[in-house]
């Protein structure tokens, strides 16, 4: 147990910080500066943490105390570009799944549940997303908001993150179907638009979904992909310099006048990013729509 002792209004006193190996021994000493700088400004560390943990309950929902802490302790001993690629993924697939429910209603089937979701439109995020909740789960602990850990058994082979590559492509016939969908059917103009630039562009979903107007040069007719987005980027340690075509020019054009936010498609024209929620519904989507408006039935597909 790591502890903190001092002395305050003349009385030895002492506080637990945390646990090993819950708690590595760089991020006890960061949390030893921060109760001393506490103590500089005459305050109790002890009662310090008690009000500060205080502020966390159970019963609270999984988005309120995630962002609280993926912002705070969730990011301490990791590089700005992992953290930052962490909490952008866990906002594209943990959030919209997990985040309106209580803590108290999330269980270890509920957790294997989203991960396998997940596992099934992007595989190679599951085992970031596994580490990412066992931290996360591990911090719940030793703050003692919570008393089971429910991603404790978890792991990214349990829940399907170990996935051969998949070889399903849209056929030319099945591309003109999608094609009359965008325009034939009541899907929304930024949907319309996205799915359109996927298919000009050739990029995979999580990289438009993530970009923000600034990674695009329209004069110069290029889209950069940073290192912190695209796949494997960190370990590649270069971004990706797509060529734009005229047809995605004005259509990226389009989007940055109805988006209200830094990101090209945020959610709802809010400032939030997107989440993965609003693509992985358009395939079963367009398999209906060929079945009923065209007679046609499709194979199974997903959006990469």
């Amino acid at each position: 147990v790591f502890q903190f002792r001092y002395r305050f209004d003349g009385k030895q006193q002492r506080v637990d910080i945390g646990t090993y190996p819950l708690m590595k021994l760089a991020e006890a000493r960061n949390e030893l500066d921060r109760l001393r700088a506490v103590l500089d400004q005459g305050r109790n560390p002890k009662l310090y943490l008690q009000q500060e943990r205080a502020k966390y309950s159970a019963n609270q929902s999984f988005e309120s105390i995630f962002r609280d802490w993926i912002d705070s302790a969730g990011k301490q001993g990791l590089k700005e570009k992992t953290w930052h690629y962490q909490k952008r993924s866990s906002e594209i697939y943990l959030l919209p799944r997990l985040g309106k429910y209580p803590l108290t209603d999330i269980n270890e089937l509920s957790l294997r549940n989203c991960l396998r979701e997940v596992s099934e439109s992007s595989p190679s995020n599951t085992e970031r997303l596994v580490s990412v909740l066992h931290k996360f789960y591990d911090w719940l602990i030793d703050e003692q908001i919570l008393e089971i850990n429910a991603a404790a058994g978890i792991t990214a082979k349990k829940v399907g993150g170990k996935k051969g590559k998949r070889t399903r492509v849209l056929n030319d016939n099945e591309i003109r179907i999608l094609w009359r969908y965008l325009h034939e059917s009541k899907i929304t103009e930024k949907n319309r638009i996205y799915i359109k630039l996927l298919l000009l562009l050739g990029g995979r979903k999580g990289e438009l979904i993530q970009a923000e107007k600034h990674h695009f040069d329209l004069q110069s007719a290029m889209w950069t992909v940073p290192i912190e987005i695209r796949k494997q980027g960190e370990k590649i340690g270069a971004p990706i310099m797509r060529p734009l075509i005229k047809p995605a020019i004005e259509l990226i054009e389009l989007a940055m006048q109805m988006s209200k936010s830094t990101y090209l498609f945020p959610a709802n024209g809010q400032e939030a990013l997107a989440t993965n929620g609003f693509d992985t519904t358009i395939p079963n989507n367009v398999k209906i729509w060929a079945r009923r408006s065209l007679g046609i039935e499709m194979e199974h597909w997903s959006m990469h």
